[in-house]
């Protein structure tokens, strides 16, 4: 019987039970409109339920009330706590602290001692304070920001204990009924800030709740007259100048490990870059500290300010979210929310743990940023939080090939999606045995979309290949050549995007969800409307299951006799789960799951991969690709720096961004020449053009075809130039000019031109857009 025979017979018994389907839609309809009503009122219940929850009364009934009658005592630094290295000040009657390095003299405060009249400042008491706190008013759903001068001290309701190695103060907030202590304490290489959170105490008839702390935002400020600089983690790092006369720019706020991907968007704002480290600092004359948040990073963020914006003094700091609020207006608009609104809150996102910083002090020699880069790596190094990967030793180009995708086409007529070849297990060891004749030998082959349903498809929990790919005979020949030809294959799997049912995972039991029980869809985005695209979306899985999916894979692909691993997502994306019920999960919370899930996978492959590379990532990460090279470029900011390549590239693989994906190629391998990282391709052996109109439309790039000759002619390049500086430690970085970087090793110095007109460095001229290795290197 052929296709057009089975389609008339059907056709034939549609008519014939015509009133037997139609009754059976019809039952169905009703089913499903019970089903929505009643989780809609489910829903309703819910919401009723959290703001319940919110406004309820503490079983302390007192308020705070504010008195112009206290008496906090003599003005002056009062010395609470000495080592070997620094002295510890407080000053009771302002809550300020001082810290004084015992072998210069140096002093560093919390607050810049000259504030007084500052004409730049027009709220004169968020200068003067230690924290700012913002505030949720669940009654009125409003948001508030306090700062403890203003709205503690002046109010008379400040104490202060002695601990031990330090002080502990306590800030009461008439306006919010809340207690907040601080506590800080000395250390053997600096000293730590840390807000309370296990004392943090809400008293009286109290409807506001604790959103974010801002902790020592002026520590360490720099006035009009210093000179510095501000450094914060985004993208590959980024140095703010002191006194820049930016004062009209937008302020810069890094999120750590970027945005909560949870939270529903409907609209793409400007690409910007992430904050992959939990770090800060700033430079100030021949001085120069590095905060570093030990806990809550899956749930802080850092922000830098220049002069004249809010105040006299550049300053940096790190905020912590206590808690997390969802808002939804349910009729009206903004004018009548006092009955149009409901909230949905996660508290204790720290789970009873300190919020804490810890501050480390650089001396004159050291006071810059590849100083700050030393002593984070040895933070690093000294708590295990650093791999030394014997992948470092080497100059690699990494390929990721695409397998397959579903393209939707065609059939009998009918459109559905169809599992396209584009990669095939056969043209991989095709593509090796090319390069390798034109003596192209380091090969990392990254094989993305390789196995069941290609890619962003199902959730893969073990190794089935992809008949479209070949057969499993071919796949298995696939692995043994490579093996025999030296050459590193990577299977990748992605636990966390949702794109489909199956393998033992369903969308709307399994996928992570935001406030108010809503799942939280992911879009494409059409970048020239700024609008998602409807049809383009797929689903996040809740951490949990994406951490048990990722363990399954890796038995399985071990079985198969694949030792190496691509986790692709873990490393980049960091997501909360705000299901209804005690399973909520925060990002903090996520973070502990992926730490772990990375520290399982590490033990049990040869060669782990990850994307993006997060911190969590680094004690276990052998290779890291899609490395930010760049930083978000603000207005405000003013350098981009090599910050995480100069702290890791001689202990991990580091590749950026596939430099075929980039609108200059050119550009993107002078930057992997600065910043000491190896190559990395997006590459397709098939026809690319069935993929023009569709989603993976970005992929017409990846040609292999047309890429392979700048591959072998770049690949060539570095392991002329610069492939004996594999394994070796970065010492120095800075720039020559605007253009023109310096990189220095302890062999050899690298200098890229940028620019568009010749650079001469110690005699010798480097022609535009261009670089110069010298050997010699650091003295």
């Amino acid at each position: 019987m052929n296709i057009k025979d089975v389609f008339w017979k059907w056709k034939r018994m549609i008519r014939k039970n015509r009133e037997e389907i139609s009754r059976a839609i019809s039952i169905t309809l009703i089913v499903a409109l019970i089903a929505v009503v009643g989780y809609a009122a489910y829903s309703i219940y819910q919401s009723d339920l959290r703001q319940a929850e919110l406004a309820k009364k503490p079983t302390d009934k007192t308020a705070i009330k504010a008195t112009s009658k206290y008496d906090y005592g003599e003005p002056g630094f009062n010395k609470v706590a000495e080592n070997a290295n620094l002295i510890l000040a407080a000053d009771f009657t302002t809550g300020e602290i001082r810290i004084t390095e015992k072998a210069t003299g140096k002093e560093w405060y919390s607050n810049p001692q000259d504030r007084a009249g500052d004409k730049y400042a027009p709220m004169i008491g968020r200068v003067h304070s230690q924290i700012h706190v913002r505030f949720l008013n669940a009654e009125k759903c409003a948001f508030s920001e306090f700062d403890n001068w203003t709205n503690s001290i002046k109010k008379g309701r400040m104490t202060h204990e002695l601990i031990e190695n330090g002080v502990k103060f306590t800030f009461g907030f008439p306006i919010a009924n809340v207690y907040i202590p601080v506590q800080y304490t000395l250390n053997e290489d600096g000293f730590q800030a840390e807000i309370v959170t296990s004392e943090i105490k809400g008293v009286g008839g109290n409807p506001f709740v604790i959103e974010s702390i801002a902790l020592l935002p002026y520590f360490g400020a720099g006035g009009l007259e210093d000179e510095g600089y501000l450094f914060v983690p985004d993208g590959s790092g980024s140095l703010i100048q002191f006194n820049n006369n930016k004062q009209s720019s937008q302020v810069v706020s890094c999120q750590i490990y970027g945005e909560n991907t949870t939270a529903l968007k409907t609209t793409q704002g400007p690409v910007q870059e992430t904050a992959k480290l939990p770090v800060f600092g700033a430079k100030c004359n021949d001085g120069a500290f590095l905060g570093v948040i030990l806990t809550g990073q899956g749930n802080s963020s850092i922000t830098a300010v220049t002069s004249k914006k809010d105040s006299s003094y550049n300053h940096v700091y790190a905020s912590g979210m206590l808690g997390e609020c969802g808002v939804k207006f349910t009729k009206g608009n903004h004018e009548a929310r006092e009955d149009s609104y409901s909230l949905d809150y996660a508290g204790d996102l720290l789970a009873g743990k300190n919020y804490a910083v810890r501050y480390y002090f650089l001396d004159k020699e050291n006071a810059d940023y590849t100083g700050m880069c030393d002593l984070y790596r040895e933070i690093l190094e000294e708590s295990n939080q650093l791999k030394d990967s014997s992948f470092a030793d080497k100059k690699y180009v990494v390929l990721d090939l695409v397998g397959a995708v579903s393209i939707e086409k065609y059939v009998v007529g009918i459109k559905m999606p169809v599992v396209t070849a584009l990669t095939k297990y056969n043209d991989v060891c095709e593509i090796v045995k090319e390069l390798k004749a034109q003596g192209v030998e380091n090969l990392i082959i990254n094989y993305i979309g390789a196995l069941d349903g290609g890619l962003n498809n199902k959730i893969y929990n073990k190794v089935s290949p992809e008949s479209a790919l070949g057969t499993k005979k071919e796949f298995k020949n696939m692995i043994s050549y490579l093996e025999k030809e030296g050459v590193i294959l990577l299977l990748e799997t992605n636990p966390v995007d949702l794109y489909n049912d199956g393998n033992g995972y369903k969308g709307n039991r399994d996928s992570a969800k935001s406030f108010f029980d809503q799942y939280s869809f992911q879009y494409n985005f059409d970048l020239d409307l700024d609008t998602y695209i409807k049809t383009e979306r797929w689903r996040l899985i809740r951490p949990q299951l994406a951490a048990k999916a990722a363990t399954s894979f890796t038995d399985s692909a071990v079985d198969w006799k694949v030792k190496q691993i691509s986790l692709a997502r873990v490393g980049d994306s960091l997501y909360s789960d705000y299901i209804v019920g005690e399973k909520r999960f925060n990002r903090n919370q996520a973070m502990e799951m992926w730490d772990q899930t990375l520290k399982t996978l590490d033990e049990k492959t040869e060669c782990l991969m990850v994307h993006g590379g997060f911190a969590y990532c680094l004690p276990y990460a052998d290779v890291i690709t899609d490395v930010s090279d760049s930083f978000s470029n603000y207005d405000m900011q003013n350098t981009s720096i090599p910050f995480y390549q100069m702290l890791f590239q001689d202990r991990i693989l580091l590749t950026s961004a596939g430099i075929n994906t980039t609108v200059d190629y050119e550009y993107s391998f002078l930057k992997a020449l600065e910043t000491g990282s190896s190559l990395k391709y997006n590459l397709i052996y098939g026809d690319v053009s069935d993929l023009v109109g569709t989603e993976y439309n970005t992929m017409v790039s990846y040609s292999y075809n047309y890429w392979k000759d700048t591959i072998v002619e770049q690949y060539h390049a570095m392991q002329k130039d610069v492939a004996q500086l594999a394994g070796k430690k970065i010492v120095g970085h800075t720039y020559l000019e605007e253009d023109v970087t310096l990189t220095k090793y302890e062999s050899a110095e690298v200098v890229v031109n940028y620019g568009e007109d010749a650079y001469t460095y110690n005699g010798k001229e480097i022609a535009a857009r261009s670089y110069l290795v010298l050997s010699g290197g650091a003295k």
